[in-house]
């Protein structure tokens, strides 16, 4: 069966680029991303940007549905490629929905809500494995500080 994807693109942390290195930098970030996705996508696909830091990507005749999560990973990664632009690097991350058609809907409107519900899921996802990443990176500080305590403690019991 061929199928239709829709995947609607939002990148992470975007106003703060924009916030803190200006909108020019922010324009260098959209520009990445745009050129990241045309790289990664087909040429029967199409790609559009929607709104502000928000993209979509129609995938046509999808055979296979692991053709459409290994276009996804691909993307991601693109996109989380750093950008080094007038000694500045930044790098972004993108949360990423994906609606199939006729699985998730048979209308253009069903598909992109689906699309967009299915991105903030992926958004939460991500915000949910940084929590984790920082709660991980903040036990194994206070695991090499009471290491750092223990040893110089010995050393001092060994001077004695």
């Amino acid at each position: 069966m061929i199928l239709y994807s829709i995947t609607f693109i939002d990148l992470n942390n975007f106003k703060p680029i924009n916030d803190t290195h200006g909108h020019a930098m922010g324009d260098v970030v959209l520009q990445h991303a745009a050129n990241q996705m045309k790289a990664c996508i087909r040429d029967s696909d199409t790609a559009s940007r929607i709104g502000g830091d928000e993209f979509c990507i129609l995938l046509n005749e999808i055979d296979d549905l692991a053709i459409c999560q290994v276009m996804v990973e691909k993307l991601k990664a693109a996109i989380a490629e750093p950008i080094i632009e007038s000694e500045i690097t930044v790098q972004g991350t993108a949360s990423i929905g994906v609606a199939n058609y006729p699985e998730h809907g048979d209308t253009l409107e069903a598909l992109l809500n689906y699309a967009d519900l299915s991105m903030y899921k992926d958004k939460e996802k991500m915000k949910q494995v940084l929590q984790m990443q920082k709660a991980l990176q903040k036990k194994m500080e206070d695991v090499q500080q009471k290491s750092e305590q223990k040893n110089s403690k010995m050393n001092e019991m060994m001077k004695f």
